[in-house]
C-alpha cells in the first residue's frame, strides 16, 4: 500500500487540478456574472447565492470582460483570473506544493485529505478576489471533502475519533469566534465566517493551536495588505476588502508546519 500511495496522491493532484481548471472554473464564471440572493460576500456586505439550479458543467465557452458587473453593482476585479489556464496554472502550483511537501515529509495520507482543499480553497480566494464573494458550493465542497475524509480515517485509524472529534469543536469555535467579529465592524463577512469554519474543521484535526496560528497569519497579512493599500492610495479606508485570500493564504501556508 505504501508504495501505492504516491500514485495515488500524484491521480488526485491530477484530478483536482482538472476539476478545478475545467467544470469548476467555468462554473465560477457564471457565478460571478449572474450571482443570485442569499449568499455571502467576504467584505461585510450581502452578496448572492449559487442557488440558481446550475452546475459546475462544461461551460468551456464562457468568457468574462472588464465590464462584468455583479448583482450588488461592483465591478469585477480581474476577472480572467477565473478563467481555464489561470485557474489551472494556480490549482497545479497549490496542488503541487502540497503534494510535494506532503512526499518529502512522508504524509502522504494527510497529503491525500489536503490537495482536494488546497485546490477547493484556492479556486474560492480567486472568486473573492474578482467579485467578493465566497461561494458557498465551494466551501460546502471542502467540508464535505473533509468530512467523509474523517469518516474513513475513524474506520481505520484507532485514535482518530478523538481528532475527528477535535476537528469538528474547533471548526465550530472558529465559526462562531468568526461570527462575533462579523456582527461587529470588523469587515469580516458571512463567507468569511463559513470560511473560517471550514479551515478550522481542516486543521483542527492537528489541534486548535494550528488553527490559530492558521487564522492569526491570515489576519496578519490581510492587515498588512489593507496597509499597504492605504499607504499607496489604491483604497480608502472605508472601501470594502476581501479577507478571503488572506485567510486561505494563512491556512495554506499554515499546514505545511504541521506535516513535517
Amino acid at each position: 500500500m505504501s508504495a501505492l500511495a504516491p500514485w495515488l496522491l500524484g491521480a488526485v493532484l491530477v484530478c483536482s487540478v482538472v476539476v478545478v481548471a475545467g467544470p469548476v472554473s467555468a462554473w465560477a464564471r457564471r457565478y460571478v456574472r449572474e450571482p443570485v440572493p442569499d449568499e455571502d460576500t467576504g467584505d461585510g456586505s450581502d452578496g448572492n447565492d449559487d442557488s440558481d439550479g446550475s452546475d459546475g458543467g462544461d461551460d468551456a465557452g464562457d468568457s468574462d470582460s472588464g465590464n462584468a458587473v455583479a448583482t450588488s453593482g461592483q465591478r469585477l476585479v480581474w476577472p480572467g483570473l477565473l478563467g481555464t489556464g489561470p485557474q489551472a496554472v494556480l490549482a497545479l502550483l497549490s496542488c503541487g506544493l502540497c503534494a510535494g511537501w506532503g512526499l518529502r515529509a512522508g504524509a502522504t495520507g494527510a497529503a491525500l485529505v489536503a490537495v482536494p482543499v488546497y485546490a477547493l480553497l484556492t479556486c474560492a480566494a480567486s472568486v473573492d478576489v474578482v467579485a467578493r464573494l465566497l461561494p458557498n458550493r465551494l466551501l460546502g465542497s471542502a467540508a464535505a471533502w473533509l468530512g467523509l475524509s474523517a469518516v474513513v480515517a475513524v474506520m481505520v485509524g484507532p485514535g482518530s475519533p478523538g481528532a475527528a472529534l477535535r476537528a469538528v469543536l474547533c471548526g465550530l469555535g472558529a465559526g462562531g469566534a468568526s461570527l462575533l467579529l462579523a456582527l461587529l465592524p470588523s469587515g469580516l463577512g458571512m463567507g468569511d465566517v463559513k470560511l473560517c469554519a471550514v479551515i478550522g474543521l481542516w486543521l483542527g484535526w492537528y489541534g486548535g493551536l494550528v488553527v490559530l496560528v492558521a487564522l492569526w497569519v491570515g489576519v496578519l497579512l490581510g492587515g498588512l495588505a489593507a496597509v499597504l493599500l492605504l499607504v499607496s492610495r489604491r483604497a480608502g479606508r472605508k472601501d470594502p476588502m476581501a479577507y478571503g485570500p488572506y485567510l486561505v493564504a494563512g491556512a495554506l501556508l499554515t499546514w505545511p508546519l504541521v506535516v513535517t
